[in-house]
């Protein structure tokens, strides 16, 4: 009985070292990990604040060209009114004249002894009447053809003050809306415990050995990430079913996908799982980089309700608003 005390101290010893070590890398590990997120979190936060440093650039950007815009209409609307003035004046020494015209054939004809002369009188006073309708007539074409051209020109520039409004009034909210995402971050994502992470992470490893991968991403859906989905799309959407434009975004980067639904809940859950592999609308790249960035990284926010009749238009908007066809989108609508 005694020979084996010693192998089994030794064993235990061993087992005992072999434990204090794994447990001192995996500390290290965390401590590591925890340094990589601190680091990557002021990465974040350095360009975040740069880009709403650009929206607000870009907000006085259109302030300027509204201003702009306003002094284009005044000085079209000061040569327009000079234009018509200087056209009045016109027509009325034109008026003149031919009054005075008139009057001295008058005098003349009531002098003439003669017919011939009357009839050629007669005449004169024909033609200045056909000379003065047709003068007229023009003036008149010209004037209703310059204000046709005014009210043409009025309308674009009143179109393009609305859309620079609504461009404007979109980079407030957003900017707003940013914020609110910053000061409440959990609240418009997917929030999946570090441990739960980590779990997630160790049964993907095994995922190329399996036959049956549909199997274990079903798995970790229903373990790690339906509960968590289900309560921030319930948060966000307060669990209506909303028909509007949605931003999807890797806090990370910034970097965002903007898109279009008549349900703005069930449109996140089939994301989610599509991320998954387990989804029943197509996978996409995005749906790529959604799984390979962690689902947890992401925000999703609503930002506007929608009719279906509008949605392509709103949707089209938003991503020349933030960019993102250059992003995650890859590509307008």
């Amino acid at each position: 009985m005694e020979k084996f005390i010693i192998p089994v101290i030794l064993f235990l010893l061993l087992f005992f070292f072999f434990l204090f070590f794994i447990i001192r890398e995996k500390k290290k590990y965390k401590r590591l990990k925890n340094l990589q997120d601190e680091d990557l979190r002021k990465r974040f936060e350095a360009e975040y604040q740069k880009e709403i440093l650009e929206k607000k650039e870009g907000i006085r950007s259109l302030e300027r060209e509204k201003a702009k815009i306003q002094s284009e209409i005044e000085e079209k609307q000061s040569f327009n009114n000079s234009l018509f003035k200087l056209r009045e004046e016109e027509l009325d020494r034109l008026i003149e004249q031919k009054k005075i015209e008139k009057e001295k054939a008058l005098d003349e004809w009531l002098r003439a002894e003669d017919v011939q002369k009357r009839n050629a009188y007669n005449q004169t006073f024909l033609n200045w009447t056909q000379e003065l309708e047709v003068q007229k007539n023009g003036y008149l074409n010209d004037f209703l053809a310059l204000q046709e051209a005014y009210k043409q020109q009025l309308a674009e520039i009143k179109g393009e003050l609305d859309e620079f409004q609504a461009k404007r009034e979109a980079v407030n909210e957003a900017i707003l809306r940013e914020r609110e995402i910053e000061e409440a971050e959990n609240f418009y994502r997917i929030d999946v415990p570090i441990e739960d992470q980590e779990d997630i992470e160790v049964l993907n490893t095994i995922a190329p050995r399996l036959r049956n991968k549909e199997a274990l991403n079903k798995l970790i859906y229903s373990v790690f990430i339906q509960r968590p989905m289900d309560e921030m799309i319930k948060r966000v959407t307060g669990g209506r079913d909303i028909s509007g434009i949605y931003k999807i975004t890797y806090l990370k980067t910034g970097e965002a996908y903007i898109g279009k639904t008549t349900n703005i809940k069930k449109r996140w859950g089939e994301h989610i799982k599509s991320a998954l592999d387990i989804g029943t609308i197509a996978h996409s790249s995005f749906h790529t980089r959604l799984k390979k960035d962690g689902i947890w990284n992401y925000t999703f926010e609503i930002l506007e309700e929608v009719p279906k009749d509008n949605l392509t238009e709103r949707e089209k908007f938003y991503i020349q608003l933030y960019g993102t066809d250059t992003q995650l989108n890859m590509k307008v609508g």
